[in-house]
């Protein structure tokens, strides 16, 4: 009589770990595609001090910038 009873409380133990897991995956979730890429951006148009370029088949360049501090 009580095998049904033990193994129907396994089963909710395992849904509620499960649930617990998705719940704590979906928050961690929410959380980093809140606060994940930010971007800046800025009135005046910022020069770069220093441009180097690669002759080359790709586009490879990067620019310097030096910020005042």
């Amino acid at each position: 009589m009580f095998e049904g009873i033990g193994n129907a409380l396994g089963c909710l133990a395992v849904i509620a770990v499960f649930g617990v897991i998705c719940t704590v995956g979906f928050a961690g979730y929410i959380i980093y595609d809140k606060t994940g890429a930010q971007t800046y951006e800025s009135k005046t148009i910022i020069k770069p001090d220093y441009r180097l370029e690669a002759s080359g088949k790709k586009i490879d360049t990067i620019y310097i910038y030096k910020f005042k501090k």
